[in-house]
């Protein structure tokens, strides 16, 4: 894969939407990538929006092929694809942890978001769609999202997006790589190191009310496991269970 193989867009609503499209029409090379400076309507996980000012961030989606993961096991592109973000995210700040399933997280402030969208062939994956939104130099957010940060306000740095992307697109395909080469067990535990708050007892909201729990793991499909006060487990799928402030 080659960072080479880009496609910049002057405006586009989703680039997930538009590279979807687009490898519908004609075969494209592994890593290609879509990148807009101004996206109107990113869309996140579930109903959420990505908000970024344009000429601001980066905001773009790369195109994998990863027939030799198996469909059950689709979760582990998430977390790859979570730790080539972090890992480029500690090349400038620190206190960097990912927030189940794919957030990036600087501190207690979300930095960066992930939607993946895959399509299935049978038992495998044939096409994955890998949306980013990274923050950098944004410093005045008018959504109503609760705690989003910048690398700028972070460093007081202004950054060259071409450059940035680059370097996170390089971090990516390392990661990428990993998984190709199957070393499963490094990637689930760097991800487990990494996972937001993660070994302390915090606030949970989940059908049944608030509760204190402490993140255990997340198991191979993507269940986060929580382990309550009394000693007994929970196991929760996405938007099963919230975390509290």
């Amino acid at each position: 894969m080659e960072a080479s193989n880009l496609l910049n867009v002057e405006s586009t609503a989703s680039t997930n939407t538009f590279l979807t499209r687009l490898a519908g029409e004609k075969k494209l090379p592994e890593g290609f990538t879509v990148i807009t400076r101004n996206q109107s309507a990113g869309r996140g996980q579930g109903q959420n929006r990505w908000e970024s000012e344009p000429g601001c961030n980066l905001t773009f989606s790369t195109l994998f092929y990863p027939s030799f993961i198996n469909a059950g096991d689709q979760f582990l592109i998430s977390k790859a694809i979570a730790l080539g973000i972090s890992d480029f995210a500690l090349k400038f700040t620190g206190e960097i942890t990912i927030k189940w399933p794919n957030d990036i997280y600087a501190g207690s402030s979300k930095i960066s978001g992930t939607l993946i969208e895959n399509i299935l062939e049978g038992n495998t994956i044939k096409q994955t769609v890998v949306g980013i939104g990274f923050n950098v130099n944004q410093t005045l957010f008018l959504s109503d999202a609760p705690n989003p940060v910048s690398l700028k306000q972070l460093t007081n740095q202004h950054y060259p997006l071409d450059e940035m992307l680059e370097k996170l697109l390089y971090c990516l395909f390392v990661r990428y790589k990993q998984l190709r080469e199957n070393d499963i067990p490094g990637i689930e535990e760097t991800y487990h190191h990494r996972l937001y708050q993660r070994g302390i007892f915090a606030l949970y909201r989940d059908s049944g009310g608030i509760f204190k729990g402490i993140i255990r793991k997340v198991l191979k499909n993507g269940t986060l496991e929580i382990e309550r006060e009394d000693g007994t487990s929970s196991f929760y799928g996405f938007k099963e269970v919230g975390f509290v402030k």
